[in-house]
């Protein structure tokens, strides 16, 4: 698969869409980027990995989960409620190693 350069903004719209806004896995992998540096997500039928362009844009982890929740409520409203769309499993899975800072 070749590397794509994408926004933290399009990647919570896109977990967003696929696993709704209360999804503690969409929150979960945002925090993990934004203070690791890297995140693997597994889903049903493949996998990604996640990495921060620049090691140096790491956060606390209270800093990373005021950004990450303050984006999803301004867009949340965005994303309608599908009360019958079944929720996709994901795996958030730790880095073996994490960005030099």
């Amino acid at each position: 698969m070749a590397e794509e350069i994408i926004s933290l903004a399009r990647k919570l719209d896109e977990c967003v869409s696929r696993m709704g806004c209360s999804s503690v896995h969409t929150l979960q992998m945002a925090v993990q980027l934004l203070t690791k540096g890297k995140v693997r997500l597994e889903y049903r039928a493949s996998h990604e990995r996640l990495q921060l362009l620049k090691s140096s844009a790491r956060l606390a982890r209270r800093d990373a989960i005021a950004v990450v929740e303050k984006y999803l409520a301004t867009k949340c409203q965005r994303f309608p409620v599908d009360p019958f769309n079944e929720p996709t499993r994901a795996i958030i899975l730790e880095p073996k190693s994490v960005l030099p800072a």
